[in-house]
């Protein structure tokens, strides 16, 4: 049987200013999926006050919802433009990617790092609990 190909879902955070860096990390992220095959099953941007905080994120909440309820059958990929677009607090970062991990899927950047639902990560040592590069 032939492995069926990841779906992406991008997440992304934007505070204020300028929406054209929004749209460029957007570009780069539609890029990374199209080099890697994948399909884009949504995207997910959470901005102004909801872009800094740990829970009350509601586009963050729609994602998870949505890979919750994604065909589990095909690998599930949280994709980010980089490490920052989750957050650049390491402890709130650390926590929002166990939680996508919870669900079984990876994390990965555009940069080709990734955190695998068991926890592991390629490259090696980037594990959750460690300052995740930027």
């Amino acid at each position: 049987m032939t492995a069926r190909a990841p779906v992406a879902f991008v997440y992304d955070r934007h505070l204020a200013g300028p929406r054209g860096v929004l749209e460029r990390r957007a570009r780069v992220c539609a890029d990374h999926a199209d080099r890697q095959r994948w399909e884009i099953g949504g995207w997910f941007v959470d901005t102004g006050d909801a872009a800094l905080l740990l829970n009350q994120r509601p586009n963050f909440e729609r994602l998870m919802r949505t890979l919750a309820a994604a065909d589990k059958e095909r690998p599930r990929v949280c994709l980010v433009h980089d490490w920052d677009r989750i957050s650049h607090d390491r402890a709130k970062r650390t926590i929002l990617v166990k939680r996508l991990l919870a669900l079984g899927a990876r994390v990965e950047t555009c940069f080709g790092e990734r955190i695998l639902p068991d926890g592991r990560s390629e490259p090696a040592g980037l594990l959750p609990g460690a300052p995740l590069p930027r």
